[in-house]
């Protein structure tokens, strides 16, 4: 299914990788993930899930839980799909003090500790991967770094 398709309520979990990916490991990930997601199930009903790629970086899985919720069991084989593909490339998907932030152009990844060691920070938005629907992922994904969790490393 591609993520296109899923409704703006669909649940997201965002994972982002600690590097770049080249466009190798993201062709990887997309054949991989459209594996996953056409056997992948909750108590035996199949979901209507997505994965996808975003900026070389961010790897985002969706679901459609209007047509069947995903359960604790399918959550966590989510999560090892995630660590099983992160093993493999030699990629950490899962540190969640490296912060994706950008001035509009390129992608920077810095220690939420080091943000304000970024020049004019305060003009930088920062890829916030807290969000929790497809909605969200759209339009609250990108903020202003003053206006996040990150704004606590500033002073």
């Amino acid at each position: 299914m591609n993520w296109n398709d899923l409704p703006d309520d669909a649940r997201v979990w965002v994972y982002q990788s600690n590097r770049i990916l080249n466009d190798q490991e993201v062709a990887l990930i997309r054949a991989e993930s459209e594996k996953f997601v056409q056997s992948w199930n909750s108590h035996g009903t199949d979901l209507q899930a997505a994965i996808e790629v975003f900026n070389n970086l961010h790897i985002a899985v969706m679901v459609n839980e209007n047509h069947y919720s995903a359960s604790g069991c399918s959550i966590d084989k989510s999560v090892k799909f995630i660590q099983a593909i992160g093993d493999h490339l030699k990629v950490d998907f899962f540190d969640r003090l490296i912060c994706a932030v950008t001035d509009g152009n390129d992608i920077q990844l810095v220690k939420a500790h080091d943000i304000k060691s970024i020049d004019s920070v305060e003009n930088y938005e920062l890829y916030d991967n807290l969000v929790s629907n497809k909605a969200q992922l759209k339009s609250e994904w990108k903020k202003p770094v003053p206006s996040t969790w990150v704004a606590n490393f500033l002073n």
